[in-house]
């Protein structure tokens, strides 16, 4: 007797066990998915916003395809001398090399690059208007933003995408 009430015992915990493993199996994990789901899409939500601007399906230029300009002021410097205004109320300056890069690939690129020293000045003036517009406290933390503005600066100049990149060489802030 004491056998049989023993076997009862474990086929009534095995079903119990079955069953709570079914109520598992169709309550929890339909829960689950729809949470993976809303996690996914919060995911890509995040991903379109820091995506960058630019096409990321352009194959990337080979160092013989890019041709690298220096940017001179008017006075014939490589470095750039920009004015920007600080919380404590003085002038701080930012002095960087400017470079910029063509695609030498690219179908404009003949038609940009033979007057490309007679836009020195014009790129200049983009540099200093681009910079002066941050202050002392935020320029440092803001340098990848600089670029990619002078960047898109510079593009709209020449009105092509013949411009590759825009470089800030030697950044320094006092």
């Amino acid at each position: 007797m004491k056998k049989n009430t023993l076997t009862i015992i474990i086929l009534t915990l095995t079903v119990i066990n079955l069953v709570l493993n079914v109520l598992i199996i169709f309550s929890v994990l339909p829960m689950a998915d729809k949470t993976n789901n809303l996690i996914t899409k919060v995911a890509e939500v995040v991903d379109l916003e820091i995506a960058p601007q630019f096409k990321t399906d352009e194959p990337a230029l080979n160092v013989g395809d890019i041709d690298s300009r220096t940017i001179t002021t008017a006075d014939g410097s490589t470095k750039h001398t920009v004015s920007v205004p600080g919380s404590d109320g003085k002038n701080h300056y930012v002095v960087t090399g400017v470079v910029v890069s063509l695609d030498a690939t690219h179908e404009d690129y003949k038609k940009y690059s033979e007057g490309f020293d007679n836009s020195m000045a014009l790129i200049s003036s983009k540099v200093d208007s681009v910079i002066s517009s941050y202050t002392y406290e935020n320029v440092l933390a803001s340098k990848n933003e600089i670029q990619e503005q002078l960047l898109q600066e510079v593009r709209s100049l020449f009105q092509s995408d013949v411009i590759y990149d825009v470089s800030l060489q030697g950044f320094t802030v006092q």
